[in-house]
């Protein structure tokens, strides 16, 4: 559809003819290398520059008049710049937007979008400019690198497990070892005296159900770190999630003499994450604490509060023996307990970088440690590869 010269305003006509007062946009529009667009109110095409010519394939005079929406964008996209676009014309702000436009050939481009409103002698404006850089080949680039980094990601976590493997077959040869001996004992009492009373085996079934319940601890370990962490975000009121822990674990601490502490935030506070994975961090931290505390009785402090950069801290303090410089705790296998398997602390680790955050410990005064954790109020963001891929057309 052309545009008649009574239909058109003197802006757009002025434009299309190419006048003197227009020289120095003509020439701009000419050399620049980014796609510049001129739609009249209606959202038909008035003028677009030599660069939107080679990109798309289409030739300008071929779409003057023509409606842009439906000639450039596929269709899962002329909603949401029908919307831009007529904020635009309102005089409404309107941010940069990221969009796919298709060329001649059908292929999809993604471009990032600019646009204002064009003035005209009256109030209303004459028309819209979009500008838009094509950035094609950097989100192919970016999503190259986040699947080299997701392969490399996968075989590190592959070295891991393979180190893991190793050492719970060195771990549980002993129970297992341990087990076999108590079975033999029990078969062999057994054997010898039928009539005896069951009693008499009963140290060694429970040396064999607490031999069963460490490696069934060491096993969940090491399936909680092979898994991969799939997120369910949802909305945690961390009053509420951690005053639960807090009971939960006030039992298991009062029982060792550990008096076990949540100081509630002062404001309202809330986060976006994955409660269950969340609550399995806590647990480990609290129940590290526990341990290391033992039974000479102790503290064992619980709070939150936010932390600036949109962040929300978590932190549990004990008044144990601290932890020493040289010991890596985060790291595979790395224990400070002489029954520890090393796998808690990477797996609560894991869990909190998943989620865009971060995990450190610090020494607390006079004695003990402390133990932070920090997470984005509003969940992992579409740059925290680790949690998501990368955006696509």
């Amino acid at each position: 559809m052309k545009i008649s010269p009574k239909a058109a305003t003197p802006f757009a006509r002025q434009l299309a003819r190419g006048g003197g007062k227009v020289d120095l946009a003509r020439c701009l529009m000419d050399t620049a290398h980014v796609i510049i667009m001129v739609l009249d109110r209606l959202g038909r095409i008035v003028r677009f520059n030599p660069f939107t010519e080679e990109i798309s394939g289409f030739r300008m005079d071929q779409m003057r008049g023509r409606d842009w929406f439906s000639s450039f964008l596929p269709e899962h996209e002329r909603g949401r710049m029908k919307a831009l676009f007529e904020r635009c014309l309102r005089g409404q702000s309107t941010g940069p937007i990221t969009a796919a436009m298709l060329t001649r050939a059908g292929t999809a481009r993604a471009i990032d979008w600019r646009v204002c409103a064009l003035p005209d002698r009256g109030a209303a404006p004459a028309g819209v400019l979009w500008i838009g850089k094509d950035i094609t080949q950097r989100m192919q680039a970016e999503r190259e690198l986040y699947e080299l980094n997701k392969v490399a990601q996968q075989r590190e976590r592959l070295a891991d497990v393979g180190a893991i493997a190793a050492q719970i077959v060195h771990d549980v040869g002993n129970p297992l070892a341990a087990l076999s001996m108590q079975a033999q004992l029990i078969r062999r009492r057994a054997r010898e005296y039928p009539d005896q009373p069951v009693g008499s085996v009963l140290k060694s079934a429970e040396q064999m159900v607490m031999e069963l319940h460490r490696l069934e601890s060491l096993i969940r370990e090491f399936m909680n770190f092979a898994r991969e962490q799939r997120l369910h975000l949802g909305r945690i009121d961390l009053t509420r999630f951690l005053s639960e822990i807090a009971a939960l674990w006030s039992q298991v601490a009062f029982a060792r003499g550990i008096n076990l502490i949540f100081h509630a935030p002062d404001t309202p506070l809330s986060v976006r994450a994955d409660e269950e994975k969340i609550h399995r961090v806590l647990d480990n931290l609290i129940k590290n604490a526990v341990e290391a505390i033992g039974d000479a009785g102790g503290r064992i402090a619980i709070c939150a509060g936010a932390c600036g950069g949109g962040r929300v801290r978590i932190s549990v303090a004990d008044t144990g023996p601290g932890i020493a410089r040289d010991v890596a705790v985060f790291r595979l296998f790395e224990s400070t307990k002489a029954e520890g398997s090393g796998l808690g602390l990477a797996v609560a680790r894991q869990i909190v970088l998943a989620h865009g955050g971060s995990i450190y410990h610090e020494a607390a005064s006079p004695h003990g440690a402390v133990f932070h954790f920090e997470l984005p109020i509003e969940g992992p963001t579409p740059d925290d590869a680790a949690a998501r891929p990368p955006r696509s057309l």
